[in-house]
């Protein structure tokens, strides 16, 4: 099916983690992954600077509720997001220094 997708040019969202030799995702932390994933354009960066602030707080929850994360995991996936996040701003930051 995602072969059929790609010729349209589409993008299915993954239901179930893929196996990939490069990296492993606990199943746990699945969740966390697509969630981060989905908010790839929910970034605030400063217009003058190009320094990464952070991710839109309310793209999240909108987020959160269209993956259908349930309400007794959005704390841990939040949680889990914010570690994301604060590695990613710390990485792409780095990079606008040099």
């Amino acid at each position: 099916m995602a072969d059929d997708a790609a010729i349209l040019g589409l993008i299915l969202p993954i239901s179930e983690p893929e196996k990939d030799p490069d990296f492993y995702v606990l199943p746990e932390n699945w969740p966390t992954v697509l969630v981060f994933l989905a908010l790839g354009t929910a970034w605030r960066i400063d217009g003058m600077s190009g320094v990464w602030q952070g991710l839109d707080y309310p793209s999240v929850k909108t987020v959160m509720w269209a993956q259908g994360v349930k309400k007794a995991d959005r704390k841990d996936v939040f949680n889990g997001l914010q570690i994301m996040e604060r590695a990613a701003i710390d990485l792409i930051n780095s990079k606008l220094k040099k």
